[in-house]
C-alpha cells in the first residue's frame, strides 16, 4: 500500500469484491484523520506542560536534545491552540499532523471501525 500512496493520485479499495472506498488519496486521508500531531521541541529551564482538558498526550520521547510528543486533540481544540501552548514554553523545531496511511484506513473500513 505504501507504494500505491507514492504512485497514485486516485484509488479504489476493494474488499471481497465490493468497493469500500474510492477517491483522491489526499482527500481520503484527510477524511479519516484523527486529529493526531507530533511536536518536537527543545525545552528551556522548565518542563513543558500541556493542559489535559484540551490535549491527550499519547507518547513522549527524547532524541538528540529534543522532546518529541505525539498528541491527540480533544473535541473543540485546534492545532493552533496546541502550537501556541508549546511555543510559549519552548523552542519548537517541528510540528506536523499525522495522517493515517491508506493501509490503516483500509483495515479500519474492513474491520468495521471505519467511522469518520
Amino acid at each position: 500500500m505504501a507504494s500505491v500512496e507514492e504512485l497514485c493520485d486516485h484509488i479504489a479499495l476493494i474488499n471481497n469484491g465490493q468497493k469500500v472506498l474510492s477517491g483522491e488519496i489526499t482527500e481520503i486521508k484527510n477524511r479519516y484523520k484523527a486529529n493526531l500531531y507530533e511536536i518536537a521541541y527543545r525545552e528551556g529551564d522548565k518542563a513543558v506542560s500541556l493542559p489535559g482538558d484540551a490535549f491527550e498526550i499519547l507518547d513522549c520521547s527524547r532524541r538528540d536534545g529534543e522532546t518529541i510528543v505525539r498528541v491527540k486533540l480533544r473535541k473543540d481544540s485546534t492545532s493552533n491552540e496546541l502550537l501556541r501552548q508549546v511555543v510559549q514554553q519552548a523552542e519548537v523545531t517541528s510540528f506536523r499532523e499525522i495522517l493515517p496511511s491508506i493501509n490503516e484506513i483500509f483495515i479500519r473500513l474492513v474491520s468495521g471501525n471505519g467511522n469518520q
